[in-house]
């Protein structure tokens, strides 16, 4: 039995196990690409941003949430067999997998969470000279978030997809090579 200690998540996202960090899967050239986006729908949707958080995102990133939980799982059983086991040990071991689904849902948690500070309806403390700026700035990281969320999500299920053609393919290859 190995009595190595795993290393912890927080390891893995602050200074990689196998591969580089697991904060480089998020801060990468696609942040630009979400800031970039979420500046233009900021810029271009005026919205109320309570009622937006109340109507739809909030109830949008919930379904985005139990996707990601559903899809970990289907990886947590998948990464179970021997072929699936044999093809992660040579991609950087499963801890690389389990630790960037970890990752998707807690960018989801996170995200939900942002969405939540317009519906505690705080008082502005900032000058009126100052307000529209700062609320253009946050409004734009508010919608970049949910570009984020939707893209990692995507990812889970690209790698939970990834990992069961993987297995199949190796099923496929070993039931050829016995007949």
């Amino acid at each position: 039995m190995n009595d190595e200690p795993i290393p912890t998540f927080w390891h893995w996202f602050f200074h990689g196990v196998a591969k580089r960090p697991g904060y480089r899967r998020v801060a990468n050239a696609w942040g630009l690409f979400h800031l970039g986006l979420g500046s233009i729908v900021a810029f271009v949707v005026e919205v109320d941003f309570q009622e937006l958080a109340k109507g739809a995102l909030l109830p949008l990133m919930a379904i985005l949430v139990g996707l990601t939980f559903s899809w970990a799982g289907n990886v947590n059983s998948i990464m179970q067999t021997e072929e699936v086991r044999k093809f992660l040990s040579e991609k950087g071991g499963p801890l690389e997998y389990v630790y960037t689904f970890q990752l998707c849902i807690l960018i989801n948690i996170a995200v939900i969470s942002a969405w939540c500070v317009p519906l505690l309806d705080l008082p502005y403390l900032l000058p009126c000279q100052t307000r529209a700026p700062v609320e253009g700035a946050m409004a734009a990281m508010l919608f970049a978030a949910v570009s984020l969320a939707v893209r990692t999500g995507w990812h889970a299920v690209v790698g939970s997809n990834m990992l069961l053609l993987r297995k199949l393919i190796q099923r496929g290859r070993s039931g050829r090579d016995t007949a």
